[in-house]
């Protein structure tokens, strides 16, 4: 899970922000996602907090590869990579990608904004990790971005990871653009650099980014013979600090 948190001072000419964080929460303090059908209710637990709960009269958003509640604080968003959600013909069968968003206005008329992304799905088993081999995952990068001045999104789609199964390693280059208008749109280039372990699905590493930002990322495979990745991943830099998902399948 990646979590951003910033606090908010309104100001004449608009918002400026201070105590800006990001970071990786690794999977065993990772959310606890609970979904009820007869009520449709969704309740989620990240690592700090109690646990958040949504009533099936806050779903604002019903997709084939989404469902989104809507709150006067927020919103919830659980859903898969597909048409509506990325750039992949079809929703990953096995990764599922929750997106909480809450804004708390402050007694000192500060503003507290917490982004939390979080990735997750069906394990890969140890025993099925491929052992030698190397594999490209096609993978799509959400993630947003937070400066003194603004909040700013990137997206990149179609882009690419590699894991070498034998030597356990996970590297790749992505270029992210920024979906925002405010500040002018820009990119940044991501080097991932990572491992896989050697006992479990899991993948941890750093991501180092051209505009000078630097970050970890932490992950799992996904579905039999890891068919499938994500990756939250959290990097700071030069006033702008970032949270995001970077979730894909093999080619």
């Amino acid at each position: 899970m990646a979590e951003l948190t910033a606090v908010a001072t309104s100001r004449v000419a608009g918002f400026s922000y201070g105590g800006i964080s990001s970071r990786i929460v690794n999977p065993g303090d990772a959310p606890a996602l609970a979904y009820v059908s007869a009520t449709q209710e969704a309740s989620v637990s990240f690592s700090t907090g109690g646990p958040r709960r949504y009533a099936g009269s806050d779903i604002s958003l019903r997709a084939s590869d989404r469902l989104v509640y809507t709150t006067s604080d927020g919103f919830l968003s659980i859903g898969q990579p597909g048409p509506d959600l990325g750039v992949f013909p079809a929703a990953l069968r096995y990764t599922l990608l929750t997106v909480q968003s809450i804004s708390i206005d402050n007694a000192d008329f500060t503003r507290t904004s917490i982004e939390r992304r979080a990735v997750a799905g069906t394990s890969t088993r140890a025993a099925d990790v491929p052992r030698s081999g190397s594999a490209s995952y096609r993978v799509l990068l959400a993630a947003i971005a937070q400066t003194a001045v603004a909040t700013n999104s990137y997206v990149a789609q179609d882009a690419t990871l590699t894991i070498d199964f034998a030597t356990r390693t996970v590297h790749g280059t992505i270029t992210a653009a920024s979906a925002g208008s405010n500040p002018p749109a820009s990119a940044v280039t991501l080097t991932i650099s990572g491992q896989l372990s050697a006992t479990s699905n899991r993948i941890s590493g750093s991501v180092t980014g051209s505009d000078g930002s630097t970050g970890s990322i932490s992950g799992e495979l996904f579905g039999p013979g890891g068919i499938e990745l994500g990756v939250a991943l959290a990097s700071q830099g030069s006033g702008e600090q970032v949270a995001g998902t970077i979730s894909g399948v093999k080619r």
